[in-house]
């Protein structure tokens, strides 16, 4: 049946090449990070040549317009829109810049519950690859675990901790992570690495080429939550971004993003439920008329300069 669903899909993905397809693009960072264990970073000169490459395409446009056309059925051939996940301080800093240089709009889906402060990710990888000696053992509480750091590298005893701690609820991997800086006698993060504060937020708003999507409060893996937490998580992270931007809040991205795994048909009811207009998953595709617009897929950028960027969408989208 595995092998049946997966040729099924090939087909289906195969039959939208020759369609009206658009691309929604997935970023995270736009930075230089020695300790980037994801991939999330895209240097700022690689993110400058894919926006110069993207502006002389000219099938740059803001995912609201995309998502218009999309239920008007109406998606005009190539259209590229760009986003960002979390919310990190380089999207400020280093990001708006370049899109304000090639006038391009994107969406940025922040999360709420830690801004000014690192993510749960970055703490842990620093608490983790810090010069400081580690213990022999760590021990996690919930579920009990006890993961042997002895002739163990640094990046297996993160992995191993990085699973724990995705689908455990917000106060349980708090509570984890204050245990761990404790017991290796951790300092802080970098500066570089954290989230925007809710006034670098409102500077980001006031760019007429950004729009604010909410992306949780905590950036915890919806599917783990109960169905009363799930719906929690996502009001409140529209409604804090709301407050903070004096605007509404309308767009909805799924932190982790996979169907399934870490989003459910509970979930995108929730999403619904809190009013939201549209949402985005981290599913590679392309959005075509077929396209759930509260589960429409998106192509994930690497930090590579504009020759492997064209490459790539053209790849997904047949022109660039």
């Amino acid at each position: 049946m595995r092998l049946k669903k997966k040729i099924g899909d090939s087909l289906n993905w195969l039959g939208t090449r020759g369609k009206d397809k658009n691309g929604i693009l997935l970023y995270h960072r736009v930075d230089n990070d020695s300790q980037d264990k994801f991939n999330l970073c895209v240097s700022p000169e690689n993110f400058d040549e894919q926006m110069s490459a993207l502006s002389a395409s000219g099938k740059a446009v803001a995912l609201p317009e995309l998502v218009a056309n999309h239920r008007n059925k109406a998606l005009e051939p190539s259209s590229i829109a760009v986003t960002f996940d979390d919310g990190y301080l380089d999207v400020l800093n280093n990001a708006l810049p370049i899109l304000t240089k090639y006038q391009i709009p994107a969406t940025v889906y922040v999360v709420t519950g830690n801004l000014g402060s690192p993510f749960w990710w970055d703490d842990l990888s620093h608490i983790i690859h810090q010069p400081n000696h580690l213990p022999d053992q760590l021990q996690i509480n919930d579920p009990p675990t006890v993961v042997n750091c002895r002739n163990q590298s640094r990046e297996t005893i993160y992995d191993s901790i990085y699973q724990q701690l995705r689908s455990l609820t917000p106060l349980s991997r708090s509570a984890i992570l204050e245990e761990l800086k404790e017991v290796t006698g951790f300092k802080s993060s970098p500066d570089s690495a954290r989230a925007i504060t809710p006034e670098e937020l409102q500077e980001l708003a006031r760019s007429p080429l950004i729009t604010i999507g909410a992306h949780t409060e905590t950036h915890s893996r919806l599917s783990s939550l109960n169905a009363e937490n799930q719906l929690s998580e996502i009001k409140t992270s529209a409604e804090t971004l709301s407050g903070i931007i004096g605007d509404s809040v309308n767009t909805f991205s799924y932190p982790f993003g996979l169907k399934g795994r870490d989003y459910t048909h509970e979930t995108i009811n929730a999403v619904k439920a809190a009013g939201f207009d549209h949402a985005l998953a981290a599913d590679l595709g392309v959005t075509t008329n077929q396209s759930d617009v509260f589960a429409l897929p998106r192509i994930w950028i690497h930090d590579r300069g504009q020759p492997g960027f064209s490459r790539n969408l053209k790849f997904w989208l047949g022109s660039l």
